[in-house]
């Protein structure tokens, strides 16, 4: 029988106000979440992004990395969906690029070596807790970022198991569909910590063709499995200045 570990790997948070930026290109959400317009709840992750250019109209890398708290239970919460929305105006060059068409049976055997070399776009990591007390349940799972036909994969590897989470891309947004993970707590399995890239190398994404005086925006929104959806709005640098 087929060992899988279900990955879903987007990050999404509510954010009530933005830190300072740190560097030229880092943003980061301090958070607040509401259950579907009732009581607000405690935030439940802490996020931080960056984008490697802040030029308009110029291939870019993004990295995200996310701390999931407790929030207000003694646990993190285990994800459903996750909606992750590049700032508007981002082209997600997906048809410009080599897709990979692999099976998962395919990626059991090879590993990401399955696909065209140059649709490899990113890579990352996450550790999930299946909840054994002391810690003894984290796994850390090796993530491979794929361009493929009108997505992006996230294929997760660890110890000789494989899954496939595919992320549908809508204009500048990738959404993805988390699939239960077994565990021992009531939610199942949930992530404790994260993190990916997507490298400006690959050429998948392009900054919008303009700055605003407000700068860009990274949207992130996500749904747990209690119903709560908390949104992020991140602020990433941008430059106004024209070439000469």
């Amino acid at each position: 029988m087929r060992r899988c570990l279900a990955i879903g790997f987007a990050v999404v948070v509510t954010t009530t106000n933005l830190a300072a930026a740190q560097g030229a290109h880092l943003s980061r959400c301090c958070l607040a979440g509401q259950h579907r317009g009732l009581a607000a709840t405690a935030a439940r992750q802490q996020v931080s992004a960056t984008f490697t250019s802040h030029r308009p109209d110029t291939h870019t890398g993004v990295t995200v990395t996310a701390t999931y708290t407790h929030g207000d239970v003694p646990a993190p919460y285990a994800l459903v969906h996750a909606d992750d929305s590049l700032p508007a105006g981002t082209t997600i060059n997906n048809k410009q690029l080599p897709r990979c068409t692999a099976n998962i049976d395919q990626f059991e055997l090879l590993g990401p070596s399955a696909c065209p070399a140059a649709s490899i776009v990113g890579s990352g990591y996450a550790v999930f807790d299946f909840g054994v007390p002391f810690g003894l349940s984290r796994l850390h799972v090796k993530i491979t970022v794929i361009n493929a036909p009108g997505q992006i994969w996230f294929l997760g590897q660890v110890d000789g198991i494989t899954q496939l989470e595919r992320g549908g891309i809508d204009g500048s947004a990738i959404s993805i569909n988390v699939p239960r993970l077994p565990g021992l707590g009531k939610e199942g399995a949930v992530i404790d910590h994260e993190q990916f890239t997507i490298t400006a190398a690959s050429g998948l994404l392009t900054t919008p063709k303009t700055c605003t005086k407000a700068g860009w925006v990274f949207h992130r929104t996500h749904t747990y499995v209690d119903g709560v959806t908390q949104v992020a709005k991140v602020k990433i640098p941008c430059s106004r200045r024209v070439k000469s």
